[in-house]
């Protein structure tokens, strides 16, 4: 029941598990459509905006997770994600699973660096987030700072790896931001050989 609210949670906002499953009760609020991450990498808090797939996920979600038979599940300062017993889920179960799950769909993991892991849902986000920027029409050097911050990265340096990857996996995105790039930057001549 947790285990695919929060895959799809981390594949939407690109968090990190450890902050992901720091999340309280108290840092959802489904009304104004918002999860708070509190305990981060960089010890930032970051607002997570939710669309509506989301905040209906996380409603199912809290559901039936409030419907176990545990004192205080719903306590504001209680974890949104816990186990079976009750506990706040730990990182080591959120790779366990997701382990799981690629050796149920036929995918080999083989241990450090040989298959897909859980950390790639948020390289999958960043790759995906910064590709729709850009197709919308926003400039690729605007789209890098507001994926920095969605990753809670502390600079735009830290996020260049991601959009490194993006434009690998998306080469049009260069020569579409190329046209733009063109138009601020027009040819100068030479003064050696003028045009």
């Amino acid at each position: 029941m947790y285990i695919p609210t929060i895959l799809r949670f981390l594949y939407y906002c690109g968090a990190r598990v450890g902050e992901t499953i720091e999340i309280k009760n108290e840092d959802v609020n489904i009304e104004k459509g918002f999860v708070l991450l509190k305990k981060t990498k960089n010890r930032q808090h970051r607002l997570i905006p939710l669309n509506e797939d989301m905040k209906s996920a996380l409603i199912t979600y809290i559901g039936y997770r409030n419907k176990m038979p545990i004192k205080g599940i719903d306590n504001p300062c209680a974890p949104l994600f816990v186990n079976h017993l009750g506990k706040m889920m730990s990182t080591n179960a959120v790779y366990l699973h997701f382990r799981r799950i690629l050796e149920k769909c036929g995918i080999s993991h083989s241990g450090k660096g040989q298959g897909p892991r859980v950390h790639d849902l948020r390289h999958t986000f960043a790759v995906h987030s910064l590709h729709q920027m850009v197709k919308s029409g926003l400039d690729i050097y605007t789209a890098w700072p507001i994926l920095s911050v969605l990753l809670g990265h502390h600079d735009i340096y830290a996020t260049e790896h991601y959009v490194r990857l993006t434009l690998e996996i998306y080469p049009n995105l260069i020569e579409e931001e190329g046209k733009s790039i063109g138009n601020i930057f027009p040819d100068i001549p030479n003064k050696t050989n003028p045009v």
